[in-house]
């Protein structure tokens, strides 16, 4: 078995020079996962400020994240998830009839299951941040959740999204 998406992470932080403090970063972001730390690369400032970093590991955590901006999730240097790797979705077909599936549905149906099945756990994680009161990562959440929302519309435009 490979390494968790965790292990992933902290070993990504470590090798930037953030081990000592990879898991204050991993905590007040409350992430476990590259493409959740990717999904942080406009909230790096609040990140730095809750893990209450310093002068050099701030800049280091910056450097990092500039790191994985300037790599895009597709075109060789796919970012893990817990459900395999974040690829474009497939071209859609605006003239094929949902309910007639043409052959390679199959696959954009399970796709798009992936999808929901990634916005209930982005709901459920909302959720618990507001309970927490990490206004922050609500509203990192909330943005992932609408990116995976639309995602899910350009998957299969004839289902509803909760």
């Amino acid at each position: 078995a490979g390494a968790s998406g965790r292990e992933l992470l902290e070993s990504f932080l470590e090798g930037k020079g953030l081990a000592k403090w990879s898991q204050s970063i991993i905590k007040a972001a409350d992430i476990d996962n590259m493409q959740e730390l990717r999904e942080m690369q406009n909230h790096v400032e609040e990140v730095i400020k809750a893990a209450d970093l310093g002068v050099r590991p701030a800049i280091l955590l910056r450097e990092a994240m500039e790191e994985i901006k300037r790599q895009p999730a597709v075109s060789g240097t796919p970012v893990e998830s817990n459900h395999g790797t974040i690829e474009d979705p497939p071209p859609r077909n605006l003239g094929q009839d949902v309910s007639a599936p043409a052959s390679s549905s199959t696959a954009d149906y399970a796709k798009f299951l992936a999808v929901k099945k990634e916005i209930m756990e982005l709901t459920q994680r909302i959720d618990q941040a507001k309970k927490d009161e990490k206004k922050y990562v609500v509203e990192v959440l909330e943005n992932a959740l609408k990116k995976k929302r639309d995602e899910a519309e350009t998957l299969e435009p004839h289902q509803t999204v909760p």
